[in-house]
């Protein structure tokens, strides 16, 4: 069982490392969620990660974030597409 109480706190410092521009940071909790959940995360979560890869120029994993936030998202739009820029 996911223990959700870890995975809010998880994203809330997340969240402050990544408006802080402290991106590795970031990434090590947003990773964390990830392996705690066992990668049953929502989309907006993808989206963020891709971010958090896009600033450290980890183009892989960027690209492959933003792909499972657009599967997850159910949208393929160019308006989606835009917003991850």
């Amino acid at each position: 069982m996911v223990n959700l109480a870890i995975l809010e706190g998880l994203e809330k410092q997340a969240e402050i490392f990544f408006q802080k521009g402290e991106y590795p940071q970031a990434l090590d909790r947003m990773q964390k969620m990830q392996e705690i959940s066992q990668d049953r995360l929502s989309a907006p979560y993808y989206q963020n990660l891709a971010q958090c890869y896009s600033r450290v120029f980890q183009a892989k994993q960027a690209v492959d974030a933003y792909r499972k936030f657009l599967t997850r998202s159910g949208s393929n739009s160019v308006e989606h597409l835009r917003q991850l820029s």
